[in-house]
């Protein structure tokens, strides 16, 4: 019997194998790889379901089916990772990820680096040398304006321009500031966000000059300007002591055509250091004093710097940090902008803008352009018209004739903004000789009138600010026939009269600041 025993187990045996060898796979771990799905830019906080599968590398690469992987991590505290692969960004870091096939213990795994970047991280910063005016563009993490409270250059605030987002992940890209005076020859770059804050290692470059110098002497010209200028970074240098004049920037641009302009330069601590003057013929420096030397027809615009036909009218108006002209179809030519400090000025720093609108606080009136004598409007008789002081500015030219026997005329304007402070000035045009003041109405209040009886001749009236108020206004004018007899001298305000009422002026706006030293100045 014992003979046939053995046969049977043996088939037993067989049996087993085979049926067996059907449910459990054959360990071919050598020939296994598992490969996982490429990981993205982690950034803190992140989350992302890892995938993965085990192939047959003798199959081509198929899939092995109901094979289980688990997932794990090197470092917890900068990617955590679950068994079934779950990711959470932890910390700023690198670390491995490796995917395992479970009863395949010689199966290659897959490792994969986890390169996790901070919440705000700065990658680089271009250009490493810079001028005053010019962009700095940071590249990095977590740059978006939204995010960013500040951007430092040396200690000195550096506007923002905008964000420049990657197009595959908006939470990478570049900001755009602006490197602005006073900031030190060799600066760091800082950051503060809503993410923290950080110091750039590598230390900027910055020449002590603006991207327009030399214009001193000589005027950067800007040409047609189709798209405007802003900079808002511009520097203005400190001359030697050797030098006799006050430091200026000069500029120019061109109207190839009739078209609308807005002029605004300016900036915080400037004060009455500044000053813009609008040309409409050549200007060139007048050796090294304070003064610029004028053609015998030009005009100027700027804060208490009014000259008509060479002649300054003494128009007076508080001076501002920021000097804002909005010109309607402003004539073809050639155009200057004078930005002059005194040498008491500081912190060096200013704004220039020039656009192709009429940009303004309020929109322009009926009568423009009328912001200088060249372009004055002709003022109907016995009529009433509603204006505006657009910008802190803006002046109002009109022009009249008072015909032979001559006449009276009485203009009265009214301010809707109860804390502007209009004056009306009469100027007689007695032009290339003078310009000279016939009468005025300072007064301090939004309500100003003005009666004087006049010879026969060209004149103008002239509407002014003094507070810089924009507001809207109406002006009545009425023209009657003079006394009995005729007029044959033209009145003449009494110039202490008029100084005494701008003395009270000055002394009690709360925004009175020096006149500026450097003055236009009149070729003969």
């Amino acid at each position: 019997m014992l003979r046939f025993i053995r046969p049977l187990a043996l088939g037993l045996a067989a049996v087993s194998v085979g049926v067996f060898g059907c449910i459990l796979p054959t360990d071919r771990s050598g020939e296994l790889q598992v490969v996982a799905d490429a990981l993205p830019a982690l950034i803190v906080k992140d989350t992302v379901q890892l995938t993965a599968r085990l192939i047959d590398l003798q199959n081509g690469g198929a899939d092995v089916p109901n094979a289980e992987l688990r997932f794990s991590s090197s470092d917890s505290t900068i990617v955590l990772v679950s068994p079934e692969g779950q990711l959470v960004a932890i910390g700023a870091g690198t670390a491995t990820v490796a995917a395992n096939a479970i009863s395949f213990d010689d199966a290659d795994p897959a490792i994969l680096q986890a390169d996790v970047r901070a919440l705000l991280e700065l990658d680089s910063i271009v250009p490493l040398t810079t001028e005053f005016g010019s962009l700095l563009f940071l590249f990095g993490v977590g740059l978006n304006e939204e995010l960013i409270f500040s951007v430092e250059l040396g200690g000195e605030d550096a506007p923002v321009l905008g964000y420049i987002p990657d197009p595959l992940d908006p939470r990478f890209g570049a900001l755009a500031v602006w490197a602005k005076p006073p900031a030190p020859r060799s600066s760091s770059v800082s950051i503060l966000g809503k993410n923290g804050g950080l110091v750039a290692p590598r230390l900027i470059e910055v020449a002590q000059r603006d991207v327009y110098e030399p214009n001193d002497t000589a005027p950067r010209r800007l040409g047609p300007l189709n798209i405007g200028v802003f900079n808002p970074a511009l520097a203005f240098e400190s001359l030697g002591r050797e030098e006799q004049r006050a430091p200026t920037d000069w500029y120019t641009f061109t109207n190839t055509a009739a078209r609308d302009r807005t002029i605004i330069v300016g900036g915080q601590g400037l004060g009455a250091g500044t000053f813009a003057v609008f040309l409409t013929d050549s200007l060139l420096p007048f050796g090294l004093t304070d003064d610029f030397l004028l053609a015998p027809d030009a005009w100027t615009i700027g804060p208490s710097s009014h000259v008509c036909g060479g002649i300054d009218p003494g128009l007076e108006e508080l001076d501002f940090p920021l000097a804002a002209v909005a010109l309607k179809d402003l004539a073809p030519g050639t155009y200057h902008v004078l930005v002059a400090y005194t040498p008491e000025a500081d912190p060096r720093a200013y704004t220039l803008f020039i656009a192709n609108e009429y940009a303004s606080t309020l929109p322009p009136d009926a009568a423009e352009e009328n912001d200088f004598c060249n372009v004055a409007t002709p003022i109907p008789g016995n009529a009433t018209r509603n204006l505006t002081i657009d910008n802190p500015h803006d002046t109002d030219w009109f022009r009249f004739t008072i015909p032979a026997g001559g006449q009276t005329v009485t203009f009265r304007a009214t301010a809707q903004d109860s804390t502007a402070d209009l004056d009306l000035y009469i100027l007689g045009d007695f032009r290339p000789d003078s310009l000279p003041s016939v009468s005025e109405a300072l007064t301090v209040g939004d309500v100003e009138a003005i009666t004087a009886a006049l010879p026969a001749g060209d004149y103008f009236l002239v509407v002014v600010d003094f507070f810089g108020v924009p507001t809207d206004y109406t002006l009545n004018a009425t023209f009657a026939a003079p006394p009995a007899g005729v007029i044959e001298q033209m009145p003449r305000s009494s110039a202490a009269e008029r100084e005494t009422a701008l003395r009270g002026k000055r002394v009690g706006a709360q925004s009175q600041t020096a006149r500026p030293t450097v003055r236009p100045r009149t070729r003969r």
